[in-house]
């Protein structure tokens, strides 16, 4: 799966219903990349508040496009994040939020199935090792 063009049709299907594939099949595959390009929990996580953080921003379409700009700075945030070799944050999460975000700024709807997306993702992703635990 092609995380820039996983998305090209959106996240929801003709009759404007939400696809499957942003809660499950997609969600496991890129939680799964992620893992594989050594993200940790604590990182996604971190991503994930800020933009569970927004939800309660946003309370109307109207306030939603009053202060979409919040959710634009979610990828200097990223890209800053690329740059510090200790933030545990791949390119291919860079490429996740530019898609998404690019999508969840259209409408608060949009936005609402980001944030169920990057839930599931988060949802899936794998746990660390805990040392010293079966």
């Amino acid at each position: 799966m092609e995380i820039k063009t996983y998305l090209n049709t959106g996240y929801f299907d003709e009759s404007g219903n939400y696809k499957r594939e942003i809660y499950i099949d997609w969600a496991k595959a890129i939680a799964s990349k992620l893992k594989q390009d050594k993200m940790t929990s604590a990182s996604i996580r971190r991503f994930y508040g800020r933009v569970r953080a927004l939800s309660t921003m946003f309370r109307d379409e109207e306030t939603f496009q009053r202060n979409k700009h919040e959710l634009q700075k979610l990828i200097p945030l990223v890209y800053y994040s690329l740059q510090r070799d200790q933030a545990n944050v791949p390119e291919s999460f860079k490429d996740f939020l530019e898609v998404n975000v690019r999508l969840a700024e259209q409408s608060l709807k949009d936005f609402k199935a980001f944030v169920d997306h990057f839930q599931s993702v988060v949802a899936f992703f794998p746990k660390e090792d805990q040392k010293g635990r079966n």
